[in-house]
């Protein structure tokens, strides 16, 4: 396979890019130039935004120059690298977890209803909010992984609410047809023709149509949440979806059954539940947001409040920039989503198709809090490895991929090494059906290792995310799950007989393709280098901490240096901003 294409070259000759190279400099002249050429004055135009635009006074730009040079010369410890990704997956994985419980407390309410379809019909029903509106949602507002990340990395923390802005404004126009078809009420008529049960389509259909404040309130909490995850807050969102399930039992008991004498609205009142608890989460999310960026105060000189000078027609523009990264979000969401629900439309077409069903479901349910934590965990590398390629730091950010990879093969063999010695209580907790059981301890082993392999995926997904190369996930996604995957599962369950098993051995082999697809990828073929540039043109910020070796022996003082560097920032940049494609800074 070819190489990445990692954007246009750019010329690095004279340009002051490594603290490392001028370590025999004295430190306090070295930092007293590096902020004369930062200084607002010295900078292009187009990189005004870096600054604040109500400045501070210079004693606080002095701290914020010299808290970079301090974290360029003093990189976190192995120890801290650790600490910080697990400070952010821990908060995500119990994010996940409340996330669950908040649908099992809307199941339960509506599972004790005495009409026979009202708990299908709200299971389809979610099933098709999650494929149709939420997964949208969700991948559209994944491209804040790398606007945000980046931005932040960089200090252009005025660029970070123009992209919260925009985001939320993508996402509401992508989900129109979304809106339209569940608003208008014609899934009753459609889900039919592609042989739903009549029984099931019309309430399901009024159901989504009460659920759409939801879908909309869901734009807000999920742009909301991956802002505050850039900045390395994952708490908020943990806090808010711990608030929404302490809630949620109130509200889908109370709506759907009824409370103090009110006899409630039964199936319908599911709908109107989500929508209250999708609230609630808004709620939460706006209130620390709004106490955070502008009651606590208006900004600090480490990191400035980026809400001042706030113009939205800034975000009202670069949508197709916007879009170049989303839509390959939304598609690497969707292709490793939807392909769960595949599989069980072909365990459906076993001979046996009640077990099969039940195996296949069961065995996902036993394999989902393992791959929520390694979900969460390649979250949080996405996050920590944008900041530093907005930062300029290509060491850092391939330390930060190897260090994941080893943390994640550590957590995920511990996890399945806990899923195996507790089956036999798991599996009895989920079935008491002798013959399902019997199937589940079979394709435990292959469950086993696709959680193993899944959790290489989500490192590297997530750095590829982080990169901005959410194209290439999309490309690996389809390769490995829809033209290799699906037709190994179909040969072994259907033309060899193997059934379930090989239904779920044509998924674990996706994985394990997958994974290494993105292993030679990543970390083979990544430059680096090229990619703290491609941030920089992206964002803005530091050429990087490597840099260019000839400056070290072209150099023979500081103020000489710099003085070049600053001649060639400015005639890069400039060079560079006629040629984006990508206008985020305007």
């Amino acid at each position: 396979m070819a190489r990445l294409p990692y954007g246009s070259p750019r010329s690095e000759g004279g340009s002051f890019s490594s603290w490392q190279s001028y370590a025999h400099l004295n430190r306090d002249d070295l930092s007293s130039s590096v902020l004369q050429q930062t200084h607002p004055a010295n900078v292009p135009l187009h990189q005004a935004a870096w600054f604040p635009k109500n400045s501070h006074s210079d004693a606080a730009v002095d701290q914020q120059q010299e808290e970079a040079v301090a974290d360029m010369q003093l990189p976190p410890s192995l120890l801290q690298e650790c600490t910080q990704l697990v400070s952010i997956a821990g908060p995500l994985f119990i994010e996940g977890v409340a996330a669950i419980g908040e649908q099992l407390v809307a199941t339960a309410a509506v599972g004790q209803l005495p009409e026979p379809t009202a708990l299908p019909a709200l299971v389809m029903a979610q099933a098709i909010y999650n494929v149709s509106g939420y997964s949208i949602v969700s991948g559209l507002a994944s491209a804040l992984e790398t606007l945000c990340g980046q931005a932040f990395g960089a200090r252009n923390y005025h660029l970070m609410p123009v992209m919260l802005i925009r985001a939320q404004l993508v996402c509401l126009l992508c989900i129109l047809p979304t809106v339209a078809l569940w608003g208008s009420g014609s899934l009753a008529w459609l889900l039919p023709l592609i042989g739903q049960d009549p029984a099931l389509a019309v309430p399901s259909s009024r159901l989504l149509q009460l659920m759409l404040p939801s879908l909309l309130l869901s734009i807000v909490s999920e742009t909301v949440v991956q802002f505050l995850l850039a900045q390395g807050e994952a708490v908020p969102g943990m806090v808010s979806c711990l608030v929404g399930l302490a809630v949620s039992p109130a509200y889908s008991f109370g709506l759907v059954w009824g409370v103090w004498g009110w006899q409630g609205l039964g199936l319908q009142g599911a709908g109107v539940a989500a929508v209250a608890v999708q609230g609630t989460l808004v709620a939460v999310l706006m209130t620390y947001l709004l106490y955070r960026d502008c009651w606590r105060s208006s900004g600090s000189a480490a990191q400035p409040s980026g809400w001042q000078g706030l113009r939205l027609r800034e975000a009202a523009r670069g949508w197709c920039s916007y879009l170049h990264y989303g839509l390959p979000c939304v598609a690497m969401v969707c292709l490793e989503w939807w392909v769960w629900e595949v599989l069980v439309l072909m365990a459906g077409l076993l001979p046996d198709a009640e077990t099969a069903v039940a195996v296949m479901g069961l065995s996902t349910q036993l394999s989902l809090l393992p791959w929520m934590f390694c979900y969460s965990l390649g979250t949080a590398t996405a996050t920590r490895i944008a900041q530093a390629l907005g930062g300029g730091s290509a060491l850092r950010a391939s330390r930060l991929l190897r260090v994941a990879c080893g943390l994640v093969l550590a957590c995920s063999v511990c996890l399945c090494a806990g899923v195996w010695l507790l089956r036999g209580p798991m599996i009895a907790a989920l079935t008491r059906d002798v013959g399902i059981q019997q199937q589940l301890k079979q394709v435990l082993p292959v469950v086993v290792a696709a959680i193993i392999c899944d959790g290489q995926v989500a490192v590297m997904s997530g750095c590829l995310r982080a990169a901005g190369r959410q194209g290439v996930g999309a490309l690996v996604n389809w390769a490995a799950y829809w033209a290799f995957g699906l037709p190994v599962s179909w040969l072994l369950g259907f033309k060899l007989g193997w059934g379930v098993m090989g239904l779920r051995w044509g998924l674990t082999a996706a994985a394990a393709c997958h994974a290494l697809a993105l292993h030679w990828l990543v970390a083979c073929k990544f430059d680096w280098q090229d990619e703290v540039r491609r941030a920089r043109q992206l964002v803005g910020g530091s050429e990087g901490e490597q840099g260019d070796e000839e400056a070290d022996v072209e150099s023979a003082d500081v103020d000489g240096a710099v003085g070049a560097a600053a001649a060639q920032s400015v005639a890069t940049t400039d060079a560079v901003d006629g040629a984006l494609s990508v206008p985020l800074l305007q």
